[in-house]
């Protein structure tokens, strides 16, 4: 199936007509350099769950947007070669752990809670959170994390842990019967799948190659970085401009802003990975550092916006956009010195 297919699937079963020229921008940001990430496995499963892609074209409109990136890299993902990574005992050690964790994961998820009326999801639920916490356990408790995935491990760490957070969402919004807060916790808590694997293969040696060199990987996140905080940014700093510029999220806004989260998510994600597969050169190895650092914080601040967004915390999202826009402004900074 051609991309132009999918898409138009897509609208066929969320019954809208897309907007003119939709699809040609859509194109256009997939196949851009800061969002067109390969993967080197077989397609991967995208959801904590699974499910099929039905109910992610049943969620929201934010979340078709999600599904198009997964599908369209899913289809376009092929086997690599292994990416160059630091070698010896202690990143073979940290890499089986994460192997280990990932399979443990991913055994254990199930077809459950595509919908609020499913009484098998809490149930399935505990099981994945089990296998979720042991993963965030043995991460906390390794010794000498290796320098090269010191970012990736911290916002792994996190990342995991806001899955189990959704998750645990999901089963109080079911038993009170808010619909809304369960498709939000658990649209997020599906996204995240298509966050853990790009970082556990790359972590392994096994995603392809995102940026070419050190430059590169400095130069893709400048274009964004610089995008989001100045007054006319480029396509692909949108989302992340919208948040940096308090954007109203409340009410129906609150899936837009959601939307945004998810997309910036993704983003820094992608530098992230970029800046592990290429080490610095020692003379900027500390600068380097401190530039990951401060992109992790600020993809912490983005799943404080998130958690504010599942709480309906008007108030907490803009304390949260401040958490998510101090670092960012930092890491503009680090990118402008190194």
């Amino acid at each position: 199936m051609d991309e132009r297919a999918l898409f138009d699937r897509f609208h066929d079963a969320l019954d809208i007509e897309p907007r003119s020229g939709a699809y040609e921008r859509m194109r256009h940001a997939l196949t851009s350099n800061a969002v067109a990430l390969r993967t080197a496995r077989p397609p991967f499963q995208m959801r904590f769950s699974k499910m099929g892609l039905r109910t992610a074209a049943a969620l929201t409109a934010a979340a078709l947007a999600i599904a198009l990136i997964a599908a369209f890299l899913a289809a376009h993902s092929h086997p690599t070669g292994s990416v160059p990574a630091q070698t010896g005992h202690n990143v073979a050690a940290y890499r089986a752990m994460i192997t280990a964790d990932y399979k443990a994961m991913d055994a254990s998820t199930s077809n459950h809670c595509g919908t609020i009326d499913d009484s098998g999801c809490a149930a399935a639920i505990q099981t994945v959170n089990a296998a979720l916490q042991k993963w965030v356990n043995d991460l906390e408790a390794f010794a000498n994390t290796p320098t090269q995935f010191a970012a990736l491990d911290t916002t792994l760490r996190a990342h995991l842990k806001v899955v189990i957070s959704d998750q645990n969402a999901a089963i109080a919004f079911q038993k009170s019967g808010n619909a809304a807060g369960f498709t939000l916790a658990m649209q997020h808590a599906f996204y995240q799948r298509a966050w853990v694997d790009p970082a556990s293969f790359t972590i392994e040696g096994t995603y392809q190659t995102v940026a070419t060199s050190f430059r590169d990987a400095i130069a893709r996140a400048k274009v964004v970085v610089v995008g989001c905080l100045g007054n006319a940014p480029g396509p692909d700093a949108l989302p992340c401009n919208h948040l940096a510029n308090y954007d109203t999220c409340e009410g129906a806004r609150a899936v837009a802003c959601e939307g945004y989260v998810e997309g910036v998510e993704t983003q820094i994600e992608s530098f992230l990975i970029g800046m592990a597969q290429n080490p610095a050169p020692p003379t900027s190895a500390a600068d380097y550092a401190q530039l990951q650092a401060d992109l992790a914080k600020a993809d912490a601040g983005l799943l404080a916006i998130h958690d504010a967004l599942l709480g309906n915390d008007p108030a907490q999202v803009n304390s949260a956009e401040t958490a998510f826009l101090a670092p960012l402004e930092a890491a503009d900074r680090d990118l402008a010195t190194i």
